[in-house]
């Protein structure tokens, strides 16, 4: 579980450095959506098949409350995994919605 976590904070890192390193404010939806294929092939180990997503979020989070943006973001994660959506899918289909809103949330905090 550790190592999911720390995966999930360097993947954060990584959306945080483009922007430190004087890339666009916002990434492309292309960029968004391989950042959401790799958050989700990271967080999907924490998945057991049949759980709810309230179980999901806490094998991966324990006690620590979310935030809204959160939540949306590693809710669309659980929708992807518990509906079997290949890596490949989401890249071609993910709008970056929710991990836009999650990185805007983390900027202005």
């Amino acid at each position: 579980m550790k190592k999911v976590k720390t995966q999930i904070v360097f993947l954060f890192a990584f959306v945080f450095m483009a922007n430190a390193q004087k890339q666009p404010a916002t990434l492309s939806n292309n960029q968004m959506a391989t950042v959401m294929s790799l958050f989700v092939t990271n967080v999907k180990p924490a998945y057991q098949k049949g759980q709810t997503y309230k179980e999901f979020e806490k094998t991966l989070l324990g006690n620590w409350n979310n935030t809204p943006e959160g939540s949306a973001l590693l809710s669309k994660a659980f929708e992807y995994i518990s509906k079997g959506i290949s890596s490949e899918q989401i890249i071609k289909e993910y709008s970056g919605l929710e991990m836009a809103n999650a990185y805007k949330a983390s900027t202005n905090a």
